[in-house]
């Protein structure tokens, strides 16, 4: 629950992000956040809203608006303002009027609210830069627009105090409610009884939202990287890989655990998630400033290579001559890391060099699709002189796991 102490700690960070950008943006420029547009899944009903991760950043608002807008004048002057749209009596009936005046300044500290015309378009005529985080939006009024997520991409890598503490409550919640589905999941007979258990666990935590459609996969479904069908019986002797996270005042978690259907872990299942948990511990070491995520693949896979022999999925003859895709692919095939904040991917790419303060997942793998197992474990890591282990309070260990399911 956010209280009124961290709402204005919040506004202090909206601020500090505005100044940011604003540090960023040249004199005499002007640059227009589209609100996210509502989406509807039939004739007047909508899907649950999503903010913009850009709006969110430098606002906190979550509520749909039409603009935010920040202008920076020739003298270096700036100013902030938000446009709402018009609110017709068909609008206020069906959906209400949305997020009020004094609501936008309480959480934004942005004093300046304006009901939208065209005329505000007009305006930019008078700017020598206009940044747009969606240029093709506003083509037909201004043909000059330069898009401004590259820069919103760089200031959105290293977060601030308040931004991993809020990744961290979002961790936090996600933690209890695997810990919580631990002493549960015994009773379970479908995937979907599982989503079903994290999904009503988020809402009585505060209405909280998962931060993307979360995984839960039985058996052979765990062979599939992105499954999401959640549908299928849970057989009592194989694995379920579960990954999930929740999403805190915008910030994502992003969790990944593979736990034994019956509670007990058998010798060769519980081989292969050690050689995985290993492998993450190893990796979450090197985590540091200076490298980046193609660095951290490159190890990783060397590490999975001797894995998978000692496991008798490859042999040492599988790993001669030149290979232009590193043979531990087979049962390895996606990367091990991606950043993390607003988005559950977020802002980043495997060449960016980590630096204090990025939030990063550390998730290796081993799919063996003849033996119908997929084991994957994830860990948040915030970067620092020793990396820190966000998740360090969440059970991993295939003792603790054992022992939850089976108090």
């Amino acid at each position: 629950m956010i209280t009124d102490k961290n709402q204005s700690n919040l506004k202090i960070l909206f601020e500090t992000n505005r100044k940011k950008l604003f540090d960023k943006l040249t004199n005499n420029s002007v640059a227009i956040f589209f609100s996210e547009p509502t989406k509807y899944r039939n004739a007047g009903h909508e899907y649950p809203y999503r903010q913009s991760s850009n709006i969110i950043y430098l606002t906190g608002i979550q509520e749909p608006i039409h603009s935010l807008w920040l202008t920076k004048d020739s003298s270096g002057k700036t100013t902030v303002f938000i446009l709402m749209p018009e609110c017709d009596e068909r609008t206020k009936i069906y959906q209400g009027c949305g997020i009020s005046k004094k609501e936008i300044e309480d959480i934004s500290g942005i004093q300046n609210v304006y009901t939208f015309n065209e005329d505000f378009l007009k305006t930019t005529k008078s700017f020598d830069v206009i940044y747009c985080d969606n240029p093709l939006s506003i083509n037909n009024y201004i043909s000059r627009a330069q898009d401004i997520q590259p820069i919103m991409s760089e200031l959105r890598l290293i977060k601030e105090p308040e931004e991993i503490n809020l990744i961290q409550n979002a961790i936090k919640i996600t933690g209890n409610v695997f810990h919580e589905l631990l002493k549960n999941v015994k009773t379970f007979k479908k995937e979907s009884d599982i989503e079903a258990f994290i999904t009503s666990s988020f809402i009585k935590k505060g209405n909280l939202q998962h931060a993307y459609l979360p995984i839960i996969a039985g058996g052979a479904n765990a062979l599939t990287l992105h499954y999401c069908k959640n549908n299928m019986p849970l057989s009592k002797n194989s694995l379920t890989l579960l990954d999930f996270g929740c999403e805190y005042n915008g910030y994502a978690s992003d969790l990944s655990r593979t736990i034994p259907n019956n509670g007990k872990f058998n010798k060769r299942t519980k081989h292969i998630y050690n050689k995985v948990l290993e492998i993450l511990n190893n990796i979450s070491k090197q985590m540091l400033p200076g490298t980046s995520i193609k660095e951290l693949n490159r190890y990783t896979n060397e590490l999975m290579e001797k894995a998978l022999i000692e496991l008798n999925l490859l042999k040492p003859s599988d790993l001669k001559g030149n290979h232009s895709i590193s043979p531990c692919k087979k049962y390895f095939p996606h990367g091990v890391s991606h950043f993390i904040g607003l988005d559950v991917h977020d802002c980043g790419n495997v060449d960016t060099i980590l630096q204090h303060n990025m939030v990063l997942s550390c998730e290796p793998g081993i799919y063996i699709p003849e033996e119908n197992i997929g084991i994957r474990l994830e860990n948040d890591i915030l970067i620092d002189s020793k990396p820190i282990n966000l998740m360090k309070n969440i059970a991993i260990d295939i003792d603790e796991i054992e022992e939850r399911m089976n108090q």
